[in-house]
């Protein structure tokens, strides 16, 4: 009987563990999601010119600035975000032009881990 209680305890454990493995980090998410806003107040701003442009780049720069904070506890809790919360750091010394393609991927796995699987 103690081994079936084990057995079974082990089974379930080792089933969690995995399904924490594929559980996608909230403050991760929702770096990205400001991320995404970052990236389209961007694209609109290369639709601007002089100062009008100028602006818009410099506010893509803050909401990438504010996305550095969930990133920043993404990765405390999970190591696997630091190369998010690395990218979104350069936006201080980094044209966004040479982020953007990055940022795009990062957080395009991690809004959608499974691209192959219909999103509900």
């Amino acid at each position: 009987m103690r081994r079936r209680i084990v057995a079974v305890a082990t089974i379930g454990l080792a089933g969690f563990l995995l399904a924490a493995c594929g559980a996608v980090n909230a403050n991760a998410v929702a770096a990205c999601h400001q991320v995404n806003r970052a990236i389209s107040t961007y694209e609109h701003a290369l639709t601007l010119s002089g100062a009008a442009k100028e602006a818009a780049i410099n506010h893509a720069t803050a909401q990438l600035d504010t996305a550095l904070g969930d990133a920043a506890s993404a990765t405390s809790q999970d190591g696997s975000y630091n190369a998010l919360m690395t990218t979104i750091g350069e936006a201080a010394r980094v044209p966004l032009k040479n982020l953007v393609p990055s940022l795009r991927q990062q957080c395009g796995t991690i809004l959608n881990p499974n691209p192959n699987q219909p999103q509900p």
